[in-house]
């Protein structure tokens, strides 16, 4: 990176020598010459101050590393073990920790401190449980293949990408800004040129992971990732990430994340027989057909255990698990079991929405108890159009009689809810029918309203009408 700091020095003293390119000598008398110099100087200590996003990155990804939990030889005696054989067998030092996080990857780490370098092995459980032994020692040689040979020697290529990746995001570097053009183009020049480095190491931990692990384990390890990253990023977003902001966690992640993946048959195959074929020449990484047909028929060394799980590896892989869930628990957190998290989700949301309806119900009808029933009663009274002016003065909420109706509905145990693997989540009848909050509503919205057959398709659907008010109980309201 010292490349980057002195390209932007050398642009800035170039600004600043502008006026002699243009002929003006040094005259601070005339106002026109100390005029551009002082332009001439401003721009140039502009140049330089482009150079802070890229030493806040720096120093960002100098103080990473990597969030887990760190497994000892005694958490994980297999794990340990096939990295020092796999390392014995490349030539390359030893991983100093081995830690298991939550990423859909194994992943590399490198700490260098004075004169010594340390490295960091990362194992993503939801990745590790969906591997078998020989797929994982294939994955970790390809890692521990990077620290040793041609290719550790341009290993710093691949952190000064990181880097400038990292501070072209800062809105000081935006290239809407002029003063960032000389640094955003040396950083174009730097991707072209190194993009061939990186297609070079590639290639060469391709070959060396295949020579000790197999051809055959590394390809299918490699599409097992992808695989695996796209259904663990789609689980987190559909599951954990909606939860959280209801502050509900499954009270099993990973066994959720494995139903998940049985849900989704059709759509892991598929990525498992892709082409794999990125189609850019020119693309930081080799295509995967090219990277296949260069450690195809490469035998590679042969154990015993390659086909069993890689879960094998760890001594407790249910403590393992337990530790894994607990990342999860963020205070203030509740955990719920898979079978009760679609209900206490949608109570979650559905519940503060109909407490608002029943307090405006309660100033639009000051002289009725604060519920569904007493509008219904008002409507049957012929008296809607007045009722609803003077619900909307009360700021009754938009989703309102869908938000009483669902409260009331599971407070009357008419409703289920089961988790959508492959599908959106939608609460049912208890006999399987759909719960359509729209339809039961659409009675009382009718010219003319027909307030009678909405309590005749409420009582259809079981949903007693009096635990929809603001009194019924903490299910009701």
């Amino acid at each position: 990176m010292r490349g980057v700091y002195a390209y932007t020095v050398f642009a800035a003293c170039f600004v600043a020598l502008l006026p002699w390119a243009f002929g003006r000598r040094l005259s601070f008398e005339a106002p026109l010459d100390l005029g551009l110099y002082v332009l001439a100087a401003l721009g140039a200590l502009g140049v330089l101050a482009q150079t802070w996003p890229l030493a806040k990155a720096h120093r960002a990804v100098l103080r990473r590393r990597p969030e887990g939990t760190p497994l000892s030889r005694e958490d994980a005696p297999g794990l340990w073990d096939l990295a020092e054989r796999t390392a014995s067998a490349l030539g390359s030092p030893m991983p100093d920790s081995i830690v298991v996080d939550a990423h859909p990857e194994f992943r590399l780490w490198a700490f260098t401190e004075r004169t010594r370098t340390s490295f960091t092995v990362t194992v993503g459980l939801p990745l590790l449980t969906s591997l078998t032994t020989g797929q994982a020692r294939a994955l970790i040689a390809r890692l521990l293949a990077a620290t040793t040979g041609w290719a550790w020697r341009h290993a710093r290529t691949t952190t000064g990408r990181d880097l400038l990746r990292l501070a072209l995001r800062h809105p000081l570097l935006h290239r809407r800004n002029p003063l960032a053009w000389p640094l955003r183009g040396y950083a174009d020049l730097y991707f072209e040129l190194h993009g061939a480095t990186d297609r070079a190491m590639t290639f060469d931990a391709d070959m060396r992971a295949a020579q000790v692990a197999g051809g055959a384990h590394l390809q299918s390890a490699l599409r097992e990732t992808l695989a695996t990253e796209w259904a663990w990023h789609s689980f987190d977003h559909r599951f954990l990430r909606r939860w959280d902001r209801a502050r509900l966690v499954p009270s099993d992640v990973l066994g959720g994340y494995a139903l998940y993946r049985e849900h989704h048959p059709d759509e892991i195959a598929a990525l498992l027989s892709l082409t794999l074929d990125n189609g850019n020449p020119r693309s930081r990484y080799p295509s995967f057909r090219r990277r296949f047909a260069a450690t195809d028929g490469i035998e590679g060394t042969a154990h015993e255990n390659d086909g069993a799980t890689a879960l094998d590896l760890l001594a407790d892989a249910d403590r393992l698990r337990a530790r894994f869930e607990d990342r999860y628990t963020a205070p203030g957190s509740e955990r719920v079991d898979w079978g009760d998290l679609g209900e206490r989700a949608s109570l979650g949301f559905h519940r503060p929405v109909a407490a608002a309806a029943y307090q405006a119900i309660a100033k639009a009808l000051p002289s009725r108890p604060a519920g569904l029933d007493a509008v219904v009663a008002e409507i049957e009274a012929g008296r809607r159009d007045r009722l609803f002016r003077s619900l909307d003065r009360a700021r009754f909420p938009a989703n309102g009689f869908e938000s009483m109706l669902v409260c009331a509905a599971f407070a009357s145990k008419a409703l289920r809810t089961e988790i959508p693997w492959a599908g959106t989540m939608a609460p049912k009848c208890v006999d399987g029918r759909p719960f359509d909050t729209r339809v039961l509503q659409k009675p009382l919205f009718s010219i003319p309203p027909d307030p009678a057959r909405f309590r005749l398709q409420l009582k259809e659907v079981g949903v007693d009408i009096a635990l929809a008010a603001l009194d019924s109980g903490p299910e009701g309201s």
